[in-house]
């Protein structure tokens, strides 16, 4: 269970480029009022002045209380302020209003997911696949979902109808390849990160997930070559550290060990 939540996790953080589109010039708006109130609201959402974004939000609700847009922006406010029953309210009233939105239905999905709602984030990702079947991360939320349910050959299904419309992104092709690890089959696994790294070379993530199969497989020696490269992309992700830690032990390097492990124990540097 451990190793399951350990992956979710990396999914997630894998995962964090996907947004909500933001939609700008739609003719949804009856009223230029209501429109300069959302792009109000929009830039000091980007601003991070969410106080404001709400109030502004909140004025062209007033005057078009079922535009289904202006609930997805809203939705996007209370998310931003951690409210995220609030913020899945306001997106189950967007699709209430236009439940053909792809997008709406998306970014439901999605906010059940990161609440770790990942049954009730089923339906609504299959609906976004319905309306809209290009929309390859409504494919790749799917398959993120079945396998958060341990649900592995249906995650790996929509993992790769994800792939299929976008095969140059870095972060799926990770996702794709946890879920072969976590179901043991290493070769594939590995193959999946080793195509992530070359979309993009300074994928720590990747690396250090190569550097898990090595492990797994009891290839200690290229582990440590893995994590090595995993540091030099990453010196500060703690998790890496971790890993390298327990290879060293496996190989009897035990003051390697614990130097990788204390430096596991650091805080993160964010920046």
């Amino acid at each position: 269970m451990k190793t399951l939540l350990l992956y979710v996790v990396i999914l997630a953080s894998l995962f964090t480029a996907q947004s909500v589109r933001a939609v700008e010039d739609s003719e949804d708006y009856q009223t230029h009022e209501a429109r300069a109130y959302y792009r109000l609201g929009q830039q000091h959402l980007q601003e991070g002045r969410l106080a404001d974004a709400l109030s502004e939000v909140e004025k062209a609700l007033d005057l078009e209380p079922k535009n289904g847009e202006l609930y997805l922006m809203l939705g996007r406010i209370q998310a931003a302020m951690g409210q995220h029953r609030e913020e899945i309210e306001a997106y189950e009233k967007a699709v209430k209003y236009d439940k053909k939105r792809a997008e709406f239905q998306h970014a439901l999905g999605q906010a059940y997911f990161n609440i770790g709602e990942y049954k009730d984030s089923i339906k609504p990702f299959k609906k976004a696949i319905k309306y809209d079947e290009g929309m390859a991360s409504a494919y790749m939320s799917l398959g993120q979902a079945y396998f958060a349910l341990r649900e592995f050959d249906d995650a790996e299904e929509e993992m790769k109808k994800a792939l299929e419309i976008d095969a140059a992104n870095a972060g799926w092709h990770a996702l794709l390849g946890s879920t072969y690890f976590t179901g043991g089959r290493y070769d594939e696994a590995e193959k999946e990160y080793a195509r992530a790294l070359e979309i993009e070379p300074k994928m720590a993530e990747a690396q250090m997930l190569i550097g898990r199969v090595y492990f797994e497989k009891k290839e200690y020696e290229r582990a440590v070559d893995a994590y090595k490269k995993a540091v030099e992309l990453d010196p500060d992700d703690p998790l890496v550290h971790y890993h390298f830690s327990q290879v060293y032990k496996q190989l009897g390097r035990y003051e390697e060990a614990n130097r990788e492990k204390a430096l596991s124990r650091r805080p993160a540097v964010t920046e």
